[in-house]
């Protein structure tokens, strides 16, 4: 099979820009002449969990590792022109969870899953200095776009500034309740904002140490955040699996829905036109955010519609429930009367049958009824005995059941009634939560075919991912767009032509995704 690359699923109103991102060959000449599939970048297998483009988009920097503190971690560079490599830095004792190069690609900031952060020096691969700051995962570092500071995110939600030249501390802001998961810069280097596990954003005057704006509405822990380049918004993302969109100012202008797990990255294009977003469903997804914000109502009512229809579904299923456990009852509460009814009954039955046997012992006939009869006297009257034992911890019913044996028939029959009444009643209650809830299942079916045809509008995938995609990075120019995972590792795309450059699919794939173009 070919790797999936954008696929097909979507509707006429897409931008003429995501328009242009249709199946073609990935046996491209000029691709063949980029690299092979001998290159180091398409044979690299270790896990890729953080990734950063050089300024002028030709270095890839990676970071990852094969275990999360068991082993040392990767630091990689690579060069995105033929995927060969530039070079390895060595030194980060566990997991890379986080690497930011500073502008003129000189400085580079990685971070460890024990919470070691490592300033080097690119062109010397020498470590400048190790910070110990954080005492336990520290998740993710930024550099801001003057390359003097940068930031380091802390488990214990405090978010650490430095100053890139020496190293040296410069104020610690407690940002968030608990963990910080990830750090960006505005543009314009003056607004720093954070996410984390306490589900919200916020934004902040770094300088000052002032929060400017809270970002919440996220129902779960928000992962990721990122600004667009030119500072008018910004996107954050997470367990929930949402992505939202707000403006510079922290008003939210849209929730995007399509991703089925986690979305772990999120990275603006270089015209800020499309995001692109990275997820545990094993998807990398685009978003046409035009598109998306013009949306975003229907898309909200359409989510609001499939969470009402969920409630319904899941309050009409435990009291559709309850209410059978309850009809339930009432109806063995009827047989039980009944059995001891039906005991009073057969007992005269079975006592005619006898008397008529006696007077003519010979007639088979007769004796067969006899028989009959007093075989089902002695069923009715183990049920009556069994049901006065049911029930000889509730008193009241107790009760009853003494008052149909002892009482009156028509007294004893009149209870059967009333009783029968009350499992009637519970039956239909029963029955009228069960259609209620096959209602909500087909509001929710709506609601989730309607959500599927909006995702589908506005987001475009790429697919085809063995294992869950941990960030996602577009270079500087917009051209290329890049993803890492643990399985796949590292994949590369030429964004503008939509052909995956990096690793290079076999000739067998390349014909398939030639056909497929075709189609």
């Amino acid at each position: 099979m070919a790797r999936p690359v954008l696929t097909k699923r979507f509707g006429l109103a897409f931008s003429a820009h995501l328009q242009q991102l249709a199946f073609i060959a990935l046996a491209l000449t000029s691709v063949s002449a980029l690299a092979d599939e001998a290159s180091p970048l398409a044979k690299h297998d270790r896990w890729v969990t953080s990734m950063a483009f050089s300024a002028d988009g030709s270095r890839l920097i990676t970071g990852g590792g094969q275990s999360l503190q068991y082993r040392p971690g990767d630091i990689t560079i690579w060069d995105t022109s033929n995927g060969a490599l530039v070079t390895s830095l060595e030194g980060q004792k566990s997991n890379v969870w986080s690497v930011a190069l500073s502008s003129d690609g000189n400085r580079l900031v990685t971070t460890g899953y024990n919470g070691e952060v490592l300033l080097w020096d690119v062109p010397a691969k020498t470590v400048i200095a190790t910070l110990d700051k954080h005492q336990s995962w520290c998740r993710s570092v930024a550099m801001s776009p003057d390359g003097k500071n940068f930031v380091t995110a802390g488990e214990d939600g405090s978010v650490v500034v430095w100053e890139t030249e020496g190293a040296k501390e410069v104020s610690t802001l407690q940002a968030h309740e608990s963990a910080v998961f990830q750090v960006s810069f505005s543009p314009d280097g003056n607004t720093l904002a954070t996410v984390s596990t306490d589900k919200t954003g916020k934004l902040w005057d770094w300088r000052a140490g002032t929060e400017k704006a809270k970002l919440e509405g996220h129902e779960d822990a928000v992962w990721t955040v990122s600004f667009a380049r030119d500072g008018s918004r910004l996107a954050t993302a997470g367990a929930d699996r949402t992505v939202r969109i707000w403006d510079a100012n922290g008003a939210l202008q849209a929730t995007l829905r399509s991703h089925r797990d986690w979305v772990t990255g999120v990275a603006f294009s270089a015209d800020g036109k499309q995001l692109a977003t990275s997820s545990h469903d094993r998807t990398v997804k685009v978003w046409d955010l035009e598109i998306a914000i013009n949306l975003a109502g229907e898309s909200d009512q359409t989510a609001a519609a499939l969470k009402a229809g969920r409630e319904a579904r899941d309050k009409a299923s435990e009291e559709s429930l309850a209410a059978q456990v309850e009809a339930d009852k009432a109806q063995a509460k009827t047989d039980a009367v009944t059995a001891v009814v039906d005991s009073r009954t057969l007992t005269e039955k079975s006592t005619q049958a006898q008397t008529a046997l006696d007077g003519a012992p010979e007639n088979e006939f007769l004796k067969k009824a006899a028989e009959e009869a007093k075989a089902a006297l002695d069923k009715a009257t183990a049920a009556a005995d069994a049901a006065m034992k049911q029930y000889e911890s509730d008193a009241e019913f107790t009760e009853k059941l003494k008052k149909a044996k002892e009482g009156t028939l028509d007294e004893a029959k009149a209870e059967i009634a009333a009783l029968q009444v009350v499992t009637d009643e519970a039956v239909a209650k029963a029955q009228g939560l069960t259609e209620q809830m096959a209602a909500a299942e087909k509001a929710v079916a709506e609601a989730t075919e309607k959500s599927k045809q909006l995702g589908e509008q506005v987001a475009k995938t790429l697919d085809g991912f063995k294992s869950a995609v941990w960030t996602v990075a577009f270079s500087p120019d917009g051209k290329r767009l890049a993803s890492g995972s643990h399985k796949d590792s590292i994949r590369i795309w030429d964004f503008e032509n939509n052909a995956e450059l990096f690793p290079i699919p076999a000739e067998s794939e390349s014909a398939e995704a030639t056909e497929e173009s075709a189609e």
